[in-house]
């Protein structure tokens, strides 16, 4: 914009302005190497704040921005091989989040898991793995309290970076509603990173 009619500021003699709500992530972290393998280990934790008003989707709920933490880890746990030369083996995974939100759906979760890369015959940039997650429920939302979910997945390797992945979850007893019965979802995508 050149001119200044109607209210309009010139481009170049202010500097930017910044109005609005703001996303906060502070995040520390190691990693290391273990055993004679030297394994491959990593552990993170966090904190996040989000400012502005914060609502549930029908509005009823409102809160003056949220926060929360979390901590994340990985270790590498076997090897397929003795000398290894790539990640083909076993790796563990644990993750944990708290937050205050009124309007969010998870107050607190918990998540772990293994993931196996490399470990199909002839198909060593295949993965799969599973994991659960255990979550509990925001009260103003939900009239479960928490909710458990189980979830396995294979990514086969289809032609340069490109994945093909399946991925089925099963939720026993879903948040929702006391009454609705167990879940069971599949899901099919393509992954192409460019």
């Amino acid at each position: 914009m050149t001119g200044t009619r109607h209210g309009a500021v010139a481009t170049g003699l202010r500097g930017p302005e910044f109005k609005g709500y703001y996303s906060h992530i502070a995040e520390i972290g190691t990693n290391w190497r273990s055993g004679p393998q030297r394994k491959p280990g990593s552990l993170a934790v966090g904190c996040w704040r989000q400012t502005g008003t914060l609502s549930t989707d029908d509005g009823l709920i409102k809160q003056d921005g949220a926060e929360g933490a979390y901590v994340v880890g990985t270790q590498q746990l076997w090897y397929r091989d003795a000398h290894p030369i790539n990640d083909a083996g076993v790796t563990g995974f644990f993750q944990f989040g708290w937050n205050d939100g009124k309007t969010l759906p998870f107050n607190y979760y918990v998540g772990t898991g293994l993931t196996a890369r490399g470990l199909v015959p002839h198909r060593p940039e295949d993965s799969f793995g599973g994991g659960m997650a255990w979550g509990w429920l925001n009260p103003n939302l939900y009239a479960n309290d928490r909710e458990l979910m189980f979830q396995t997945y294979y990514q086969a390797h289809v032609s340069g970076q490109t994945h093909l992945q399946t991925t089925v979850t099963y939720i026993p007893r879903p948040g929702q509603e006391p009454m609705l019965d167990a879940a069971w979802a599949v899901t099919q995508q393509i992954i192409m990173p460019f």
